[in-house]
């Protein structure tokens, strides 16, 4: 028998490797259409303008990580989202609709002097007529997610501009309104923001993948900092939701923002003249902030700490010590 013989047979009688199961549908993916659906619901006129077509779109995402996944799924979300708003739209109206009438079999049947060619049968519909109220299926969708593959600016307005013109809708995702086009987001028929992910919307998007959703729901201050790359990372084929919640939980912790432990200027005793100052400077930063000053009106500097003797010094040099301004 020959080698090759061999190596067909011993091909053919060993036993193919098991492959895991895989999921069908990612977290990530599954959370995106989550958020997306909670963006549309709070969009008046969308649904209708989506079931004709053609509307340009502006679509703030959480943050970077949600662009791209966003870009995969917004078509399908808001094709469904426009039909689940509307009614059943037939193609042709219920005046057009089929009659049990006569068709017109000769000549006889048409007005004198005129010709089949030359009257209208009103039960179809002139082509072109204005469009018919009915999901779009022609979409043009990009994303700005701040990477080096991102489209410029320039390429983003130039493609937004031909569709347009064509009748297509647009969709532009950002991380950022900084991301969006300008001419395009000045364009743009709405402009929408997706809200942060909630504990509920969460546990949601884990029963469509896992079939099965937590016995647990993660707080809404910690879903809200997860990223579409957290989900991705999260799930493990044929284990609990709760593993799952785990790991996002473990992940999200880190990210949460917690108040610092000690005390506020209004709680200081003894030190008058500094609490006065700092909360001078509060205020100061906070007219900073809204635009009332400028920075060359705030102080220019702060001795926290100093050499016995150095507070005499600095009130005469015009510092002040500073207590923690929170």
């Amino acid at each position: 028998m020959s080698l090759k013989k061999l190596d067909q047979l011993r091909d053919e009688y060993t036993p193919a490797p098991e492959i895991p199961p895989k999921l069908p549908l990612q977290l990530d993916q599954a959370a995106a259409r989550r958020l997306l659906r909670e963006t549309f619901a709070g969009a008046p006129d969308l649904a209708s303008a989506a079931r004709r077509g053609g509307a340009a779109i502006t679509i703030v995402a959480p943050d970077a990580s949600w662009v791209r996944v966003m870009e995969m799924v917004a078509k399908e979300e808001l094709q469904a989202f426009a039909m689940s708003r509307g009614p059943a739209i037939s193609l042709l109206s219920p005046a057009m609709e089929p009659a049990d009438t006569a068709v017109p079999d000769d000549d006889d049947d048409f007005p004198p002097g005129s010709t089949a060619d030359s009257v209208e049968d009103p039960r179809f519909p002139d082509l072109d007529g204005p469009p018919v109220d009915r999901p779009a299926s022609d979409w043009y969708i990009a994303g700005r997610d701040g990477t080096a593959s991102s489209p410029t600016i320039d390429s983003l307005e130039e493609a937004a501009a031909s569709r347009i013109a064509r009748g297509v809708g647009v969709i532009i995702i950002g991380a950022d309104a900084a991301d969006l086009p300008p001419l395009f987001t000045s364009a743009a028929d709405f402009h929408l923001t997706v809200p942060p992910l909630t504990g509920s919307m969460l546990d949601q998007a884990i029963a469509t993948v896992a079939q099965q959703r937590p016995t647990r729901t993660l707080p809404d201050a910690l879903t809200a900092v997860l990223t579409a790359a957290h989900l991705k990372m999260a799930p493990r084929v044929e284990t609990h939701p709760d593993d799952w919640t785990a790991r996002l939980k473990r992940m999200a912790e880190p990210r949460v923002r917690r108040p610092a432990p000690g005390p506020r200027l209004a709680d200081l005793r003894g030190m008058d003249e500094a609490v006065e100052w700092g909360q001078a400077l509060c205020h100061d930063l906070g007219a900073f902030r809204a635009g009332e000053l400028t920075l060359n009106d705030l102080p220019k500097g702060v001795v926290v700490a100093g050499p016995p003797a150095w507070g005499r010094l600095s009130s005469s040099a015009r510092w002040r010590r500073l207590a923690i301004c929170r």
